[in-house]
């Protein structure tokens, strides 16, 4: 297994998230992310997970994130 040093800085791999992160400050509710898939479909973008979908790709940027939990790293 991968050694992890807590103080380096790591780039969180969550959708709707991409905050760096030390995993020393790492928790349950330190990420603001979407767990489910993205969704392009009939030129409506969303989320299947928070059932959000809008029509302009600046607007899906836009949507909030959904779930709390742990940063990844991978």
């Amino acid at each position: 297994a991968a050694v992890i040093d807590i103080n380096q800085p790591q780039v969180c791999k969550n959708k709707g998230c991409g905050q760096t992160f030390k995993e020393r400050d790492n928790h349950e509710t330190a990420c603001s992310h979407h767990p489910g898939p993205a969704v392009f479909h009939d030129r409506l973008r969303g989320w299947k997970c928070c059932d959000v979908h809008v029509k302009e790709f600046d607007e899906f940027m836009e949507i909030p994130p959904c779930t709390k939990g742990w940063h990844s790293s991978s």
